[in-house]
């Protein structure tokens, strides 16, 4: 489904593996559970991608699993476009919100989801911090 000139909601592994091969089997295995990926592209060219699922641990939240945007396409609002689809996706999707968990040696990351309008709520027992947007109750 194209959301928008940017972004799709798509489900193909191809695409995703090839902006972010790093982690092809973790990515797999997303696809393989059914997990919904958006892909962000300029110019039919995927330039980066987010993955989330339904959660059934924190009921009625989507969880964002993965963001990545390749290197020369970050700070040009393509990652904040990736948040807008998957925010309208879990509200279309009747969710009252969304959770991710970030790595705290990742400042910038920190920052970004911070922007968007998440808040710290914890930490894993990792020692990621959980940040969370609730739409509505």
């Amino acid at each position: 489904m194209q959301l928008n000139d940017t972004i799709r909601e798509i489900c193909l592994p191809s695409e995703v593996l090839n902006i972010y091969p790093k982690h092809c089997e973790w990515v797999e295995k997303c696809i393989s559970e059914s997990r919904t990926c958006f892909l962000a592209q300029e110019n039919q060219t995927p330039i980066g991608c987010a993955i989330v699922k339904i959660s059934r641990k924190n009921v009625g939240l989507l969880k964002l699993c993965f963001l990545y945007m390749l290197p020369d396409y970050r700070h040009k609002g393509y990652a904040r476009s990736l948040i807008a689809a998957i925010e309208e996706y879990a509200i279309i999707n009747g969710l009252s919100g969304i959770y991710t968990t970030v790595n705290p040696k990742t400042d910038s990351v920190e920052r970004f989801i911070s922007s968007c309008g998440y808040k710290k709520i914890s930490r894993t027992k990792y020692g990621d911090i959980v940040f969370q947007r609730i739409f509505y109750n």
